[in-house]
């Protein structure tokens, strides 16, 4: 349902509640921020059980559910297309399924509530120039309370909008900066913080890759690789994996991946489509004939920290290479 079919009963506003919930908004540093911060305001106004963010165009193409319980990529992806189905007719095949959709599970539980009227989903769909954008969320709410929470809602998808586009721009010419940059182990350490976190604070999963570059066909052999082959790995890595996992250079000729709102057991599914991406442009002859070996880590009480976690993933790296498999998960 588009903006401009709804009837509103009232335009009655609070306008200093507005103004506080659109600057926290505004002030977020990522996309995920971004989108933490409008799901839990859009949940304020209207508590849902799911709630999730898509959008397609030339600014970006994504899309991320935040559920009460946790949540499969599968189930989050059905929600999706089911998604793009519903809304289809009124943006016009604009709306596309993406690649990879990211699930993450709320900190803060949705309190049972006695159902009022039939339950249903909320489309609030916001076009661009360039990209169209829908938030949905899932509600039993009868439609004259929804209607009286409109102009709370449309304010906060159509400041939310925009700051996502502008914050995937952001990461992406981030993301490509790493693929470039020279190692520098302070700025991975500083966004592993960070990321730990934002982690701890919404109760959600967070990943760390560690990967190993070794020359020829031997992936237990000495990890020397020149800056340009390690430069080539980091533009494969980045090309691969999800637009919110950030690359970073390590020490000892190593790759960082940061993955955040993801669970260790996704983490090596990643680095299985990395290895086989890498097949595949080696077999075209694209690629050098180099060895990828991977060690991850979760976010758990044992592990809480930049440096915990880092270690723990060279561990799970150093396992692997004993092993002689392309990744071992730290447990």
């Amino acid at each position: 349902m588009s903006v401009c079919e709804l009837t509103m009963e009232s335009t009655r506003i609070d306008v200093d509640r507005l103004a506080e919930v659109t600057t926290e908004i505004v002030a977020a540093e990522s996309a995920d921020q971004v989108l933490h911060r409008t799901f839990d305001r859009l949940n304020d106004v209207i508590p849902s059980p799911i709630w999730l963010a898509l959008w397609s165009g030339t600014g970006g193409n994504g899309a991320v559910v935040c559920a009460q319980n946790s949540m499969s990529e599968s189930e989050a992806r059905q929600l999706v297309v089911n998604a793009v189905g519903r809304t289809e007719p009124r943006f016009g095949g604009n709306l596309v399924t993406p690649r990879f959709v990211r699930t993450y599970r709320r900190s803060a539980s949705v309190a049972a509530e006695e159902a009022h009227g039939v339950p249903g989903w909320i489309d609030l769909a916001v076009r661009m120039p360039d990209t169209a954008v829908l938030f949905s969320g899932f509600s039993d709410a009868p439609k004259p309370v929804r209607e009286r929470s409109w102009p709370y809602l449309f304010a906060l998808v159509n400041c939310a909008a925009p700051c996502l586009m502008h914050a995937c721009a952001a990461g992406r010419r981030g993301r490509r900066r790493a693929g470039q940059a020279a190692g520098d182990a302070d700025a991975l350490n500083d966004a592993l913080a960070e990321h730990i976190t934002e982690a701890m604070t919404h109760g959600s999963d967070l990943a760390f890759m560690l990967i190993g570059v070794s020359c020829g066909d031997d992936s237990n052999g000495p990890e020397a690789s020149p800056p340009e082959t390690l430069t080539a790995v980091a533009e494969l890595v980045i090309t691969t994996l999800r637009g919110s996992d950030e690359v970073f250079h390590a020490p000892e000729s190593r790759l960082g991946v940061i993955m955040p709102y993801t669970d260790p057991r996704n983490a090596l599914i990643a680095a299985d489509r990395l290895l086989g991406r890498l097949a595949n442009e080696q077999s075209s002859g694209k690629f050098p004939a180099i060895g990828l070996t991977m060690g991850v880590s979760g976010l758990d009480p044992s592990a809480r920290s930049a440096d915990a976690l880092y270690n723990c993933a060279a561990s799970a790296l150093t396992e692997a290479k004993k092993a002689s498999c392309g990744a071992f998960l730290y447990v």
